[in-house]
């Protein structure tokens, strides 16, 4: 009897990419540690996605952020142990075979804001449409400004993508233009991005503020430790040694056997700054005007 080979089982998260993600990729991307805004240790997580708002799954590999990523795309970063081919093939067959997980998703409130559409329009449209150029009088950097629209009316109506210029200038490929996007480096959103604000126009274009993000004394996922350490995060200290730049020169000169050159009088000085500043000696007046001073 021919043998007939067992039909290859789908990968599931939490079995089969989890352990993947947590070796090489948990160190950025985790519950502690959110580079990016990015956690891959849920699904829940997984499918939320991080600052950029591009999805991390969609229906194609091309439109699947977490591919390309880590498909050349830069995660893990140059230094930290890369995926292997094995990996990278689990990983594959994962998002082509229905990014399957044990776990249901936690249901949440799924109605997007502005919060979720407004990093795919800055990215993609305000090139043409923000603060320095606005095609056709339409700015596209907050929700008033695109329900306030142009010479052509509203960019949206909200409750119908349908009838929302952006949305047909977005599917149409008019936006961005064809000639802008090599000149200005942008390209036009993707089959994951224009479902994000068909979804946010269609549920009435909500919007939702949230409270100011300001430095508390609780730990940021988004700061790691390490990063900690940079003079940046660290509280300035005294400086003891040396008041000044003088100090360190005094310093090397005293090293050598030598000294400070005398200290110039008034009058070299407002030479030595005329000089500097406008390139020609003071004139007289201006000479007694600092002099006297």
């Amino acid at each position: 009897m021919p043998h007939v080979a067992a039909e290859e089982r789908a990968p599931v998260f939490e079995v089969d990419v989890l352990p993947v993600i947590t070796r090489k990729c948990g160190a950025c991307h985790s519950e502690k540690v959110q580079k990016g805004g990015l956690n891959l240790v849920s699904m829940t997580s997984v499918r939320r996605g991080g600052e950029s708002g591009e999805a991390l799954i969609a229906e194609s590999l091309d439109d699947s952020l977490l591919w390309t990523m880590v498909d050349g795309g830069g995660m893990p970063p140059e230094g930290e142990p890369q995926l292997t081919a094995d990996e990278l093939g689990v990983i594959r067959r994962w998002l082509t075979m229905g990014a399957e997980s044990t776990m249901p998703v936690e249901q949440a409130d799924t109605r997007l804001t502005q919060h979720d559409i407004l990093p795919i329009v800055l990215l993609r449209c305000t090139t043409c449409h923000g603060a320095r150029i606005q095609r056709g009088g339409v700015d596209l950097r907050t929700p008033e400004a695109m329900k306030k629209g142009g010479k052509n009316g509203p960019a949206l109506v909200a409750g119908d993508p349908d009838n929302s210029l952006m949305i047909q200038r977005i599917e149409s490929n008019a936006c961005p233009p064809r000639d802008q996007l090599l000149k200005y480096f942008v390209r036009r959103p993707g089959e994951a991005e224009v479902r994000v604000l068909r979804k946010w126009i269609a549920e009435g274009a909500q919007e939702y503020e949230i409270l100011p993000d300001v430095a508390t004394t609780e730990p940021d996922p988004l700061v790691t430790d390490e990063d900690r350490q940079h003079w940046a995060f660290l509280p300035p200290r005294q400086v003891t040694e040396h008041a000044s730049i003088d100090g360190f020169l005094a310093e090397k000169l005293d090293a050598v056997g030598l000294a400070m050159a005398p200290e110039a009088d008034r009058d070299t000085l407002i030479r030595r700054a005329y000089i500097d500043l406008v390139g020609m000696p003071p004139s007289l007046t201006d000479w007694k005007k600092w002099h006297d001073s």
